[in-house]
C-alpha cells in the first residue's frame, strides 16, 4: 500500500522522477519561500520595519536593507536562471569592443599673467 502510494507522488512529481530526491526538496523549498507563506512573512517584515521607521526606532539603513532582502528573496529564481544561462553560454563568442574616440585637441594656454577671475569681485569705478 506504502509503495503504490510512494509510486503515484513520484507519477505527481517529475523531478521526483528523475531520481533527484535533492531536486524535489530544493523546489519545494522554493516553493514554499516564493509562496504563500513567504509572501505573507515578507508583507509583515516590510509592514514591521515600516512600522518601526515610522516610530524612530529603526534606521532607513535598516529598512532598505529589508526591502532589498525581499527583492533577492523574490528575484533568486530569475537571478539562478540569468547566471545558469551565463555560465551555459557558448565559449566560442567573440566580444567586439568599438574604437576608442580620438583624444580631444588640448586647449592653448593661457599667456602668462592672465586671471580669468581678476575684477570679478571688485566693482567698477566708472
Amino acid at each position: 500500500m506504502a509503495r503504490d502510494t510512494l509510486r503515484m507522488a513520484f507519477a505527481l512529481d517529475p523531478v521526483a522522477a528523475q531520481g533527484g530526491a535533492l531536486l524535489a526538496a530544493v523546489g519545494w523549498f522554493e516553493a514554499l519561500l516564493i509562496g504563500p507563506l513567504g509572501t505573507s512573512v515578507a508583507v509583515i517584515a516590510i509592514a514591521g520595519i515600516g512600522f518601526r521607521m515610522l516610530t524612530g526606532d529603526a534606521s532607513v539603513r535598516n529598512g532598505l536593507r529589508v526591502v532589498v532582502g525581499v527583492f533577492i528573496l523574490f528575484g533568486a529564481p530569475l537571478i539562478a536562471r540569468g547566471l545558469t544561462a551565463l555560465a551555459q553560454s557558448d565559449e566560442g563568442t567573440t566580444i567586439v569592443t568599438q574604437p576608442l574616440s580620438p583624444s580631444p585637441q588640448t586647449r592653448p594656454t593661457n599667456p602668462i599673467g592672465f586671471d580669468p577671475y581678476a575684477g570679478a569681485a571688485m566693482p567698477n569705478s566708472q
